[in-house]
């Protein structure tokens, strides 16, 4: 059976949604990671908006890939997952979170989801703000080759107004690292 744009679109990939704070213009990032390399983003003011552009992208990415007879990756299945974990732990951190749950009101069940989920967005928080890191140290090394390449031609008053804009530059990567960390 050849797979068609339409049979692709009716896929259930994964929407990761990221509801941006109104300091920072405001809106909704969504993103489909499922598609690989074709990591499908879009922005929209409210979520309708946001969404009805990831699928238009969705559905123009997909269709490109067809044309050119590349493979379009598909969402993996849940069926691979039960939902279920047999997990073995010392008795002592079973009671603490006997404790923990019955003082939360809540099954230890729940417990270790809500553990889980708040210990795995984390991760992912850290590993943008690596990113945003690694980015800023790159942007750095290139503003000081191009100060020491330069250096021989430009007056002293410019190499201070050129190490001040590197500051600057520094301070505002270091702003938007500090702001990409929060929106995750």
């Amino acid at each position: 059976m050849k797979k068609t744009v339409d049979y692709y679109l009716n896929l259930k990939y994964k929407i990761n949604v990221i509801e941006i704070d109104e300091s920072e213009g405001g809106g909704y990032l969504l993103e489909m990671p499922e598609l690989g390399r074709l990591s499908t983003c879009a922005w929209g003011e409210t979520f309708e908006e946001a969404r009805a552009m990831l699928l238009e992208i969705q559905r123009d990415n997909i269709k490109d890939l067809l044309a050119k007879g590349l493979e379009v990756p598909e969402p993996s299945s849940d069926a691979e997952y039960s939902g279920r974990l047999n997990l073995r732990m010392p008795k002592t951190l079973h009671k603490r979170l006997a404790e923990i749950a019955l003082d939360e009101k809540t099954s230890i069940n729940s417990l270790i989801i809500n553990m889980l989920h708040e210990c795995l967005g984390g991760r992912s928080t850290e590993r943008m703000i690596d990113k945003g890191i690694q980015q800023a140290e790159m942007l750095l090394q290139q503003l000081q080759s191009i100060s020491v390449t330069h250096l021989h031609r430009i007056q002293p008053q410019a190499v201070k107004e050129s190490l001040e804009t590197r500051e600057s530059v520094l301070r505002k990567t270091e702003y938007e690292a500090s702001s990409f960390a929060k929106v995750s």
